[in-house]
């Protein structure tokens, strides 16, 4: 199998696209929508969402650079060099979601809340 194959994003500039994307899908979609879940649906707590935007866009750009690493070594332990591409890129994907939401669900609650507490590690399993 060629190796270029395999490693998505070819280059800087699908990799600058894919980060824009998925960052900012997913900041202005799920973390208001998370917010609205935890509190209530109202204009108030919208617009009190938006305020931290630009602070959660930043630290998902982070963590996405952060967790391909580990990502890339915990799917090594899962999937083997001659698997199929549906297979390698699946599990990837897995990776990184898992880690991305683990770390996101403590780091976007100290965002969110704007101070560092241990709250997040004790509500982890219920968010």
């Amino acid at each position: 199998m060629k190796k270029g194959y395999i490693q998505l994003p070819h280059n800087i500039h699908e990799t600058m696209i894919f980060m824009g994307i998925v960052s900012i899908a997913s900041v202005n979609i799920i973390a208001p929508l998370i917010s609205m879940f935890e509190t209530s649906f109202s204009w108030h707590n919208y617009l009190m969402t938006l305020s931290i935007i630009p602070f959660m866009w930043i630290a998902v750009i982070i963590i996405v650079l952060l967790a391909q690493k580990p990502a890339a070594i915990l799917k090594n332990q899962f999937v083997d060099k001659y698997d199929s591409f549906g297979a390698q890129i699946t599990i990837d994907i897995l990776c990184n979601v898992i880690i991305i939401s683990a770390l996101m669900t403590i780091i976007g609650t100290w965002i969110g809340q704007r101070q560092i507490s241990l709250a997040p590690f004790y509500t982890y399993f219920n968010n």
